[in-house]
């Protein structure tokens, strides 16, 4: 006759509690990722999509492998800030602001750690990321800034942001 631990039962409620927002923390980071940055006469929203993902949303012909061929590549980057460019909205005291996408461009790494990709190549899908950056001019010192994000794409419903 086998006999269970006493804290058996609580360490399997634990983990049953607990597993679903870790994986669910977990995929979301791997998948979408943005930033915030307020500096005097500048802020600025960086946003990281897995690049599988985004693949498989832009359904694209011919990027369903592991790499894409540098046409390939560049469609991707054409139709995504086609997509991109509105969004990200800024507020600022109050108003609509000046919003422009200014970077869409391909990185490796990771969250909180990238390199751009060079430009003009082949890309490796695994372990690559689309990085859009919007800008939006500020005064010296704004009182209030607020950003609207509008970019949710098919399953991606969460957008940490640091």
């Amino acid at each position: 006759m086998s006999r269970r631990h006493p804290l058996l039962p609580l360490v399997c409620a634990l983990v049953a509690l607990l597993l679903p927002a870790l994986v669910s923390a977990q995929e979301n980071k791997r998948i979408a990722q943005g930033y915030l940055y307020i500096e005097p006469y500048q802020a600025r929203f960086e946003c990281l999509l897995d690049l599988r993902t985004v693949l498989d949303w832009l359904a694209i012909p011919g990027t369903r492998g592991d790499s894409l061929s540098p046409d390939s590549a560049a469609a991707v980057l054409e139709k995504a800030a086609s997509l991109a460019g509105t969004w990200c909205v800024f507020r600022v005291e109050g108003g609509l602001a000046e919003t422009r996408l200014a970077i869409h461009e391909f990185v490796g790494g990771e969250p909180g750690r990238t390199v751009p990709l060079p430009k003009g190549g082949a890309i490796s899908v695994p372990g690559t990321m689309l990085g859009l950056m919007w800008e939006c001019p500020l005064g010296a010192e704004p009182q209030s800034v607020q950003v609207a994000w509008q970019g949710f794409i098919d399953n991606v419903t969460l957008l940490p942001v640091s």
